[in-house]
């Protein structure tokens, strides 16, 4: 299948046509859509909202049963995802409708990373952990992404392992699938403070491209992703300070490296989604490979 990004449509234009930032409590998870038409977000007493982009009213809801401290939205906005601190070994899912017909209530399941079935278990009886582990769900809602000691990508409901990715020890900040969900982001702070961008074809097992930056002010926790499916646009923006903008696509109609990093706010991040960078390595067996 050939790969052809599609039109433009970041998730910052989509935030700055949302409610009023007063209306949302700080310090909540927030996302859209891949394609831009919702927006969604939770509050002190673990309700999932929805609303239309650009709408300041709720439009449906669904109750979540523990705090969620992560969350990514299929294409359609069909399916929600979420990670929490009290379910460690879990992904939680929220569905409103088919993404044809959309529900005006969510309904609430679990998915075990292990592949059982889901249920009370996966609320942690000792209490929650220091971090919720990094998360993304794919466009077509088929696939999840989960961060830890190593990346695993998971096909849905099974829970089959497609693509296991080593982490190097470092920790993972942002994982994020691109063109339609054949390539998945993986963004990391090294010990030494630089940034990681990195991206892998899960179908051909192997790195795609890759890219480093030195790292904004302030703690990684403190950064706040937006991310844009559709089109690979992914912006970093520290809580203060100047960021560094990274580009991973070569000038048009030349082969080589990218342009170096550039000084600016917020540091954006376009990944390459076509064409293969060269010299990137296969994955090998020992890290998850064929």
């Amino acid at each position: 299948m050939e790969c052809t990004p599609r039109v433009l449509f970041t998730l910052l234009a989509a935030l700055s046509a949302a409610p009023a930032a007063s209306t949302w409590a700080a310090g909540f998870p927030i996302t859209t859509s891949g394609d831009g038409q919702w927006v969604f977000r939770t509050d002190a007493r673990n309700q999932l909202h929805r609303s239309a982009a650009g709408g300041a009213t709720t439009d449906a809801t669904a109750a979540l049963p523990v705090q969620a401290q992560a969350l990514s939205a299929s294409a359609d906005g069909s399916l929600v995802a979420y990670t929490s601190r009290y379910a460690p070994g879990c992904i939680g899912l929220a569905t409103f409708g088919d993404g044809r017909n959309h529900a005006a209530s969510g309904k609430t399941s679990w998915l075990r990373l292990d592949g059982a079935a889901g249920g009370p278990a996966c609320v942690s009886p000792a209490g929650p952990v220091a971090a919720a582990m990094p998360m993304a769900l794919s466009g077509d809602g088929k696939r999840i992404a989960v961060g830890g000691a190593q990346v695993r990508v998971l096909e849905m409901p099974a829970m089959r392992n497609a693509l296991t990715i080593p982490t190097g020890g470092d920790p993972v900040l942002e994982l994020r699938f691109v063109d339609d969900g054949r390539k998945l982001l993986v963004a990391q702070r090294a010990a030494s403070g630089e940034l990681r961008f990195a991206v892998w074809d899960i179908g051909r097992r192997e790195l795609f491209s890759y890219q480093r930056a030195s790292a904004p002010a302030g703690p990684a926790s403190s950064y706040t992703w937006h991310f844009a499916e559709a089109t690979g646009d992914l912006w970093l923006v520290p809580p203060a300070g100047a960021a560094t903008s990274v580009n991973l696509i070569p000038p048009k109609g030349r082969k080589g490296r990218p342009a170096a990093p550039q000084v600016v706010t917020p540091l954006a991040v376009n990944v390459k989604q076509c064409g293969r960078q060269r010299g990137a390595a296969q994955l090998r067996s020992a890290d998850g490979g064929p």
